[in-house]
Order: structure tokens, then C-alpha cells, then sequence
């Protein structure tokens, strides 16, 4: 499995703590269905995603990511910094 994705559950769940437990349930059923990178996870369509049956608030924050307002380059810089102060 790709580490990206596992990053990115991570740094969403530090983000929103709340959420966490959910978080963890939907990464787990994304990577059940062969969803192993940030990449493939960015390519589902909205049907794919009603499919995967993650509850809305949890898809909502999974695809800010994908949104150019907060977007990818502020995950990566996230995560570096994750990288280097953990």
C-alpha cells in the first residue's frame, strides 16, 4: 500500500479529531476496494464514491484535498512538515 494515502487519513484526522474514528473506517473501506494511492482515490467518480458508502461529512473532508482552494501542494507541505517535526 501506498503511504500517501495512509498520510493523508492521518493528517485529516489530526485536523478534524472528531472524525477520527470515522476517518479510519473510510480509509479502511477505500483500501478494501483496491484504492491504494491519493492518485486512484482522485479519480472516483461521484457514483464510485455513493458506492464506498462513507458517510457525507467524512467524503466532504476527504475530497477538500482534491479542491484547488486548499488543495494537493498544502497536503504535501503538511506532510513534510509532519515528516520532519515527528
Amino acid at each position: 500500500m501506498a503511504d500517501d494515502l495512509k498520510l493523508l487519513f492521518r493528517h485529516l484526522a489530526k485536523e478534524s479529531p472528531r472524525d477520527a474514528p470515522s476517518l479510519q473506517d473510510a480509509f479502511e473501506k477505500i483500501v478494501s476496494q483496491h484504492i491504494e494511492t491519493v492518485h486512484r482515490l482522485s479519480q472516483l467518480t461521484d457514483s464510485q464514491w455513493a458506492r464506498l458508502g462513507i458517510p457525507l461529512g467524512v467524503e466532504t473532508l476527504v475530497l477538500l484535498i482534491f479542491e484547488p482552494d486548499w488543495g494537493f501542494g498544502c497536503f504535501v507541505l503538511c506532510c513534510i512538515s509532519d515528516f520532519f517535526l515527528n
